[in-house]
C-alpha cells in the first residue's frame, strides 16, 4: 500500500485573503472575518483557475479580446510593406515612401493597442506566492520598449529615412512580445489545465527545439543564422494564429469565471 507523506505549507499564513486581501496571519476561523471567505481558498495550494478570482478572470478575456481586434490590425501594415514594395516602388518614390508612412503608422497603433491588451492580462491576481511574476514583469519591461518604438514609428512616419531597420526592429520587438505573451499563457493554460493548450504554446515558442540546441549549439546557431530570413514572414503567420489562440483562451477564462464565481459563492459565509 503506497504512503502517501503530506506536508505542511510553512508560510501559510504569510498568504492574504485572495477577495479582499485581508491577512490571515493570526485568524483561527475557517473564514476571512472581513469577506467571509473560506479561508482554505486563500492558504490552500490549489491554484486552479476554477478557484480563482472570478474578476481577474474576466480582465484577462477582455484583455485577451483587446489583443485579438489587435492581431487583426496588424495584419494591415505588413499588407502596406508589400504594396509599397511591389506597387509603391514601381511607380514612383513619393508613392513608395506614402505606403511606408502609412504603414509606420498602423503598425505604432497596432504596438500600442495590443500591449494595452497585455497589460490588461498581466494584471496582478493577488495570489500568494506568485508564479507569475517573472513572466509579468518580462511582458511589462516588453511592452514598455514597445511602447517606445511606437513613438519612434510616429515620429519618423514622414521621414524617408530608416525604413529597412524600423522594419527589421519591428519584427524583433513582435517576436519578443510573442514569447513573453505565450509564456504567460503557457503558465495559465497548465492551471485551467488544458494540455492541448499548453503545448500548442510551447510549439509555438520553440520550446521543443530548445534541448537540441543545447547539445549541438554551434549546428543550432549555424540553422538560426540561415533562416534568418523567416523573421520577414513569421509575423504574418503568427499573427492570426495568434488570434484564434487567444480567443481559444478568452472562452475558457469566461467559463473558468462563471465557475469560480459559483465556487466561491457556495465558501462565503455571511459577515457582519
Amino acid at each position: 500500500m503506497p504512503v502517501t507523506i503530506i506536508k505542511s505549507d510553512k508560510r501559510a499564513r504569510e498568504k492574504p485573503c485572495l477577495r479582499c486581501e485581508y491577512s490571515l496571519r493570526k485568524i483561527d476561523s475557517t473564514h476571512c472575518p472581513e469577506c467571509g471567505l473560506s479561508v482554505w481558498l486563500s492558504l490552500s495550494n490549489n491554484d486552479g483557475l476554477e478557484w480563482s478570482r472570478a474578476e481577474w478572470l474576466r480582465r484577462m478575456a477582455l484583455g485577451l479580446g483587446v489583443m485579438t481586434v489587435a492581431q487583426g490590425f496588424g495584419m494591415i501594415p505588413y499588407a502596406l510593406l508589400l504594396i509599397a514594395m511591389f506597387g509603391g516602388q514601381a511607380s514612383s518614390g513619393a508613392a513608395f515612401f506614402g505606403w511606408v508612412s502609412v504603414a509606420k503608422i498602423c503598425a505604432a497603433v497596432y504596438l500600442i493597442a495590443y500591449h494595452i491588451g497585455l497589460f490588461i492580462v498581466t494584471g496582478s491576481e493577488r495570489r500568494y506566492p506568485d508564479r507569475l511574476k517573472g513572466w509579468r514583469i518580462g511582458s511589462w519591461v516588453v511592452g514598455g520598449i514597445a511602447m517606445l518604438f511606437s513613438l519612434l514609428l510616429l515620429v519618423w512616419a514622414t521621414s524617408p529615412r530608416g525604413f529597412w531597420l524600423l522594419h527589421t526592429a519591428m519584427n524583433f520587438v513582435v517576436l519578443a512580445s510573442a514569447l513573453v505573451t505565450l509564456g504567460y499563457l503557457r503558465l495559465l493554460a497548465k492551471r485551467i489545465p488544458n494540455s492541448t493548450l499548453a503545448k500548442i504554446c510551447a510549439w509555438m515558442m520553440l520550446v521543443p527545439v530548445l534541448p537540441f540546441l543545447k547539445v549541438f549549439p554551434i549546428f543550432g546557431l549555424y540553422i538560426i543564422m540561415q533562416s534568418l530570413w523567416l523573421a520577414e514572414i513569421l509575423p504574418v503567420i503568427y499573427l492570426p494564429l495568434s488570434a484564434v489562440l487567444f480567443v481559444w483562451f478568452a472562452v475558457l477564462f469566461r467559463r473558468a469565471a462563471t465557475s469560480a464565481e459559483k465556487s466561491w459563492a457556495a465558501e462565503t459565509a455571511i459577515t457582519r
